[in-house]
């Protein structure tokens, strides 16, 4: 299994990427915990939708560290829709 992991590239750290990765996770983290506390329906929809606009900024900042083609980036959201 480990030797499976090693197999991946990890991407050099364009500068700010890393940074940005980090405070996005965390920014989904403390949303999600959030939503355990919320129950007005607006509230709990404004949640998510900030929720998945930092997981698609995500996406796009690791699409762009290992330099994926739009066809490329087109297979894998098909293969993961939102």
């Amino acid at each position: 299994m480990i030797r499976d992991i090693l197999q991946f590239l990890v991407p050099e750290n364009e500068p700010g990427i890393f940074p940005e990765l980090g405070k996005l996770v965390e920014q989904v983290i403390v949303l999600n915990e959030s939503l355990k506390s919320k129950r007005l329906h607006a509230e709990i929809e404004q949640i998510k939708s900030h929720m998945q606009h930092c997981e698609s900024r995500i996406n796009e900042l690791a699409y762009g560290l290992y330099g994926l083609t739009e066809d490329e980036i087109k297979i894998i959201d098909e293969q993961n829709p939102a």
